[in-house]
């Protein structure tokens, strides 16, 4: 290998793909004074702590406290669990209700939508109702049999156009105006002028 180069083997490898373990559910192997114990956090923890007990009633100060010492250190990673875990639960919370927040906004928002379409078509009956009023009195007044009203749901539709005979009347064309352009012509006051 030359001497500017790094060695990325053995140490470190793949520490990457690694996801962060719940300390609580994890295995530990412990190795203590003179004893080895096995499980998770808190059954080790506890482990030590009747150990610390046997060697205190036994008159073992030294390797009592040595237990608790390794009891403690197994008790602090399972308060850093049970921490860990709190946040988890407090920001799942906190995103479960944001996203219920925006479900409610969009759902006031299809109602506020809802509301407008409703007062729209509303508005459009009210209309209908006005024509058709309008409609059953000119009738009224010309002593004309009563048609059936139907109520409009949509824009009014406009009706071709008769004339008084009650025929269609052609469409009038749209008349376009095109300007002509100028004609030239000789110059009236050179053609009055005399010849020399």
């Amino acid at each position: 290998m030359r001497p500017g180069q790094k060695n990325n083997r053995g140490r470190g490898r793949n520490n990457n793909n690694r996801k962060p373990s719940n300390p609580l559910s994890r295995s530990y192997d412990s190795t203590g004074p003179d004893v080895k114990v096995r499980g998770n956090a808190q059954t080790v923890a506890e482990k030590y702590m009747a150990l610390a007990r046997d060697a205190q009633s036994s008159g073992d100060r030294v390797m009592a406290e040595n237990y608790l010492q390794h009891a403690e250190h197994y008790n602090r990673i399972v308060a850093q669990g049970q921490a860990q875990i709190q946040e988890r639960q407090q920001r799942d919370e906190a995103a479960r209700e944001q996203q219920e927040r925006e479900q409610q906004e969009k759902a006031a928002e299809a109602g506020e939508n809802a509301e407008e379409v409703v007062e729209a078509s509303d508005a459009n009956a009210e209309d209908a109702d006005v024509d058709a009023s309008d409609a059953t009195q000119s009738a009224d007044s010309e002593d004309k049999p009563r048609r059936n009203q139907r109520r409009r749901t949509g824009p009014r539709q406009r009706r071709p156009r008769t004339n008084e005979n009650g025929e269609d009347a052609p469409a009038k064309s749209k008349v376009e105006v095109v300007a002509e352009a100028p004609v030239e012509t000789s110059d009236p006051v050179e053609a009055a002028t005399p010849a020399e």
